[in-house]
């Protein structure tokens, strides 16, 4: 059934049933990807050392219960009974395309910077630099690389941002902002080849997928029908697994160890023993590197229970005031601080001491390092009641500017198991450019106020139509 309101020119539906997406909700997914962790560890190819203890999962359960409390709490901020968006609401689309301009700007730096290093394209050249680059950032030294490098560091992620806009509202995007989205989409691959590593790609893939539940939620289909746009993500999932491949063989020749040297050094340095019984069954299907690979695979996924385990047992320090979770904040305190950077130098030989640095340390373990065991709980509280506002927005009016901030809850649920929030490849400063696309892109004054008279004879309306529809 449904009803014409005459004065706004909509059809109402009968309002959708929010159980129906509350599996893809922030808090879903982050309970889904903390219990699946937490199996893979007991049950799965790898045992890890330390094993689960009774605090350490007492900790989760405490995290999980106060993320849940405060997700509840900001999504109540919302109607229950959500409806489609009143076009009045919907973001002023021009911000799109400064964010993506912005965007390539900062990706052509960071393009600009990393030639300027590189004496060629070289993969084993790339990941000495990487690991060069690690042990500077573990001794709090100072970026050399400060400049323009930080300009592009702090201004690329507006185009990942823009990109999120764009798979949005494809629909109503013309094709000179569809080019524009190409052209960073391009220039992104091009950095992330240069930096040698996948992880702008992994959360920009992800945040693109919180906002394909966003379509689904305002009654789009999950994907754009636009076969160019299909055949694109076709092609950009077959060369990101074939980099994926060339990767892993190049860090393998880099470690120079075989398969089975490997697995000894993962035992003695991680504190990873492949599980007997796992062996025996896919040794002979797959041979051992095919064992190396899966092991290397669970690891990767449920290593965080280990260490925070690690985190307990570690002797109490001085919080690390977000430079553990955020490199943006890291780097700011070193370009500060110079030579007396002693916190952050301090936090990370602790960390290394304790055999935590260079592992992930997952949502729960990060945020205990930043802000201490009663820091971590207000933070995780703030986590889930901006996460439960974001989804109740979401719900409301799905087309607001300010609704798309659930792409990036739903992908922090996502990486949960690797980092907090803020901490997984500049997730920082995607946030804020986040929030300068809520604040900024919302509608004139006048189209919100004619648009939240529609929306409140819509929400009378759907009331009806729902109770004529039980």
């Amino acid at each position: 059934m449904s009803a014409t309101l005459p004065m706004a020119g909509l059809t109402l539906q009968p309002p959708p049933r929010t159980r129906h997406w509350a599996i893809v909700s922030p808090w879903f997914l982050l309970l889904a990807v903390s219990i699946g962790g937490t199996t893979l560890a007991l049950i799965g190819p790898v045992a890890q050392l330390p094993s689960i203890s009774w605090s350490g999962a007492g900790l989760q359960a405490l995290c999980l219960v106060v993320f849940w409390f405060a997700y509840g709490v900001g999504k109540r901020i919302s109607p229950r009974v959500p409806t489609r968006s009143p076009s009045g609401l919907e973001p002023a689309h021009g911000w799109i395309t400064v964010l993506l301009l912005v965007g390539i700007v900062g990706a052509a730096l960071q393009v600009a910077t990393k030639l300027d290093v590189l004496d060629g394209y070289d993969l084993s050249r790339i990941f000495a630099l990487r690991n060069q680059r690690a042990m500077q950032l573990a001794s709090a030294e100072r970026p050399g690389s400060a400049g323009w490098a930080g300009v592009g560091f702090l201004t690329y992620p507006a185009g990942v941002v823009g990109l999120c806009g764009i798979f949005r509202w494809y629909e109503k995007m013309y094709v000179g902002r569809v080019v524009l989205a190409a052209t960073f989409g391009a220039s992104l691959m091009l950095m992330t080849l240069l930096i040698g590593g996948r992880s702008p790609l992994i959360s920009c893939a992800v945040l693109l997928a919180g906002a394909a539940v966003l379509r689904v939620i305002d009654g789009l289909p999950v994907f754009p029908r636009s076969r160019a746009l299909r055949w694109s993500a076709v092609l950009a999932v077959i060369g990101f697994l074939n980099y994926s491949t060339v990767i892993w063989m190049v860090r393998s020749d880099a470690v120079q160890l075989d398969a089975e040297q490997f697995l000894v050094h993962a035992e003695n340095a991680w504190g990873m023993t492949v599980r007997s019984g796992f062996r025996d069954v896919v040794e002979p299907i797959l041979g051992i590197d095919g064992v190396r690979a899966l092991a290397v695979t669970s690891f990767y996924i449920s290593q965080s229970t280990a260490i925070l385990e690690r985190i307990i047992a570690a002797p109490a320090s001085a919080p690390m005031l977000g430079m553990y979770e955020a490199d943006v904040v890291a780097a700011t305190y070193r370009v500060m601080a110079g030579a007396d950077a002693k916190l952050l130098a301090d936090g990370n030989q602790r960390l290394l001491e304790a055999n935590i640095y260079g592992f992930f340390s997952g949502a729960w373990g990060g945020l205990v390092i930043d802000f201490g065991y009663a820091g971590a709980m207000a933070a995780i509280a703030a986590w889930g009641w901006m996460a439960g506002r974001a989804w109740g927005v979401a719900l409301r009016a799905p087309g607001a500017p300010a609704a798309l901030m659930l792409a990036f809850w739903l992908a922090a649920s996502i990486w949960s198991f690797a980092t907090p929030p803020l901490g997984f490849s500049n997730a920082a400063v995607i946030f804020a450019w986040f929030i300068v696309f809520a604040v900024f892109a919302r509608p004139s004054p006048n189209r919100q106020k004619s648009a939240k008279v529609v929306a409140t004879q819509i929400q009378i309306r759907s009331r009806q139509l729902a109770a004529q529809n039980p």
